[in-house]
């Protein structure tokens, strides 16, 4: 019986895996930039640009941007934002990987329904990236190896 799975087609296969891998880990790591604003936000080092309007997508979910708590959550969502990277090439733990992918999903849910609800929102393209990142951290996780990082062999 030939199923047509040749060692080389094997080989394609998980080849073209781990450039999927790849290309996720490079994507999903360019949240470290936003991550790195909200962080310095919310501790008051650099202020917000007028042009993101943070202070309305605050309040369309009922926070208030001078509020104490609403910096907390920046600071938050900044750091693991900031860590992805760190996991994405250093320790690839699958753990981590699961906790960015599940809780990616009501976390950009909230951020579209902010950007939609505000008087003028963008168009729906600006908010492509909003709908993809969840999905990218969900096959991130899906496409990491078990296991994590692997040490090198001398």
């Amino acid at each position: 019986l030939n199923v047509g799975c040749t060692k080389r087609s094997m080989s394609n296969f998980i080849s073209s895996g781990r450039l999927a891998y790849g290309l996720l880990r490079v994507m999903t790591s360019h949240l470290c930039l936003p991550g790195f604003l909200m962080f310095a936000a919310g501790f008051e080092l650099l202020e917000v640009p007028a042009a993101m309007n943070l202070e309305a997508k605050f309040e369309v979910v009922g926070l208030n941007l001078d509020d104490p708590l609403t910096r907390c959550i920046m600071i938050i969502v900044g750091v693991g934002k900031m860590f992805i990277p760190i996991n994405n090439w250093l320790l690839q733990s699958q753990a981590i990987f699961a906790f960015y992918a599940l809780s990616s999903i009501p976390g950009f849910g909230v951020v579209l329904y902010a950007h939609r609800m505000l008087s003028n929102p963008d168009p729906w393209l600006k908010e492509v990236p909003v709908i993809i990142m969840p999905i990218m951290l969900v096959m991130l996780w899906l496409v990491a190896p078990v296991g994590g990082a692997k040490p090198k062999s001398a």
